[in-house]
């Protein structure tokens, strides 16, 4: 039997998980300038999301932001047999393994916790992965390490901050108590974060970007007047401007659709 390929809107197509932990935003601008320039792209995989007529990316995240910086409102997808989202996940994972990008180590872990959080069982994780068990087994160990860490910081933060005792905050993060007691018995109480900084770091450096885009288009239409450039050329340089600004904000939305699909993961456990 041929895959089903058929043309959808994007619109309709939801990104339900990530198994990379950031998109190249370099490969999704090669992306954008091959599908301007008329070149086949392979289709996009989804899968059908229940009955409401939406469908679940399962890999082509970068053709997918590619497509959506260009204001391209249909794409070719291969749509694939619905399956739970761990299973989803996957096939997602080990398409992008084989692949021409292979995931990072940080995307290995990333997509095992995923699992994890999916409540997919430890056997069944190290039988999907495309590698040795023992290197599977390597990863679940460390992730456990990480997150055990994680939670334990969130213990110290939640009696530092005056609203939990030791015990509250040891049954709410899961972490033994006995430790939470001798982290805090050593004096290593968490410092509250200093958000105040982040956000004039935050300010600082989209000003500073502002500035500097500023500063190239002024060059741009002074370079056009002198006659150092042609209308086109002048033209070429907004539009590249202008699609870097856009793929800002979908990088933005991306960062910001990841962090919820993390508090998820956190909050099912």
């Amino acid at each position: 039997m041929g895959k089903n390929i058929q043309t959808v809107p994007i619109d309709s197509i939801e990104e339900k998980f990530f198994v990379r932990t950031k998109l190249d935003e370099d490969r999704v601008l090669q992306f954008a300038d091959l599908y301007q320039a008329g070149q086949e792209m392979p289709p996009i995989c989804i899968s059908k999301n229940g009955d409401n007529g939406s469908f679940i990316l399962v890999y082509g995240r970068h053709r997918k932001a590619a497509l959506e910086l260009l204001d391209i409102k249909e794409v070719e997808c291969e749509i694939i047999t619905s399956a739970p989202l761990g299973e989803l996940i996957i096939k997602a994972f080990n398409e992008n393994y084989g692949g021409p990008m292979p995931p990072t180590k940080d995307d290995i872990e990333h997509t095992i916790q995923l699992l994890v959080d999916q409540g997919v069982s430890q056997n069944k994780i190290i039988e999907s992965m495309p590698f040795p068990a023992s290197l599977g087994r390597k990863f679940l160990k460390s992730i456990k390490d990480k997150r055990a860490k994680a939670e334990l910081r969130r213990a110290l933060f939640a009696v530092s901050d005056g609203n939990h005792t030791a015990n509250e905050a040891a049954e709410k993060f899961g972490v033994p108590l006995d430790k939470l007691k001798e982290e805090l018995g050593g004096g290593r109480k968490r410092r509250k974060s200093n958000t105040e900084v982040m956000l004039r770091g935050a300010t600082f450096q989209f000003k500073s970007a502002s500035q500097k885009n500023a500063h190239l288009l002024k060059n741009t239409i002074d370079n056009f007047e002198d006659g150092e450039i042609t209308e086109d050329q002048a033209r070429a340089v907004f539009e590249r401007v202008g699609n870097c600004i856009k793929q800002m904000r979908k990088a933005f939305d991306g960062w910001q659709k990841r962090f919820d699909v993390k508090i998820s993961g956190i909050k099912s456990e």
